[in-house]
């Protein structure tokens, strides 16, 4: 499993510019990380000692919606690593 430190630090990578907000579209800097326990739900594929991770962009109001996190797993899981550019990416963490 990731420790903190490498969860914070792929979050701190993603801080560069305004991403459009996964649910909403609007420019955001707020991050959002997925680790999922079972990345082939979400149509992801790993390596072997490796686990994927999606950070995507969740702005203010919508991270506030009590269905906020249920609705971005829906979309992370239909959309997975076809998720459209500058909303979610992907990066490997050792286990």
């Amino acid at each position: 499993m990731p420790t903190p430190e490498e969860l914070l630090k792929q979050i701190e990578r993603s801080q560069e510019g305004d991403w459009a907000c996964i649910l909403c579209g609007t420019l955001t800097r707020n991050r959002g990380l997925l680790l999922p326990e079972d990345p082939e739900e979400f149509g992801l594929v790993s390596p072997k000692n490796k686990q994927r991770c999606l950070v995507y962009a969740l702005c203010e109001p919508c991270r506030e919606k009590p269905d906020a996190l249920v609705r971005v797993e829906a979309l992370l899981k239909k959309e997975g690593s076809q998720a459209p550019p500058m909303t979610a990416y992907l990066d490997y963490l050792e286990r």
